[in-house]
């Protein structure tokens, strides 16, 4: 019951947007390729073992604090990353793709990754030739 009550304050808490935090924050403009990386089972992995089996380099000093809503750095497990690290250029195969990687005192908590949709859907044909 108690367990419950955390819970139910925790969501409430990531609903209000005045709630924000201080996170340091790195954006990554090199393009990298996740083809046939496991992305899966390096959570809860520290730091330097999930740059070594992803194949990317994760540099601290280029770190810079910023204060950013709780709601957006807050894991599926409620816990709150105070370091993320973002690739806008990650790419798997011919697509690509966002990348974020999140960590808490140096172990990685939470992963995003975004796509464009318009990557998916079916190329429309010009209203003349849905005719032919």
């Amino acid at each position: 019951m108690l367990y419950r009550l955390q819970v139910i304050r925790i969501v409430r808490s990531m609903k209000n947007d005045n709630n924000k935090t201080t996170v340091k924050y790195s954006n990554h403009t090199e393009l990298i390729d996740l083809s046939g990386r496991d992305l899966i089972s390096v959570f809860g992995r520290k730091k330097a073992e999930v740059a070594s089996s992803i194949g990317i380099e994760i540099p601290e000093e280029s770190s810079a604090p910023i204060s950013i809503p709780t709601g957006k750095v807050t894991s599926m497990t409620g816990e709150v990353a105070d370091e993320v690290h973002d690739w806008p250029n990650a790419s798997q195969g011919t697509s690509f793709r966002s990348l974020s990687l999140h960590f808490r005192d140096g172990v990685l908590i939470a992963l995003e990754w975004n796509f464009t949709l318009k990557d998916f859907l079916p190329k429309k044909k010009p209203w003349y030739r849905r005719w032919f």
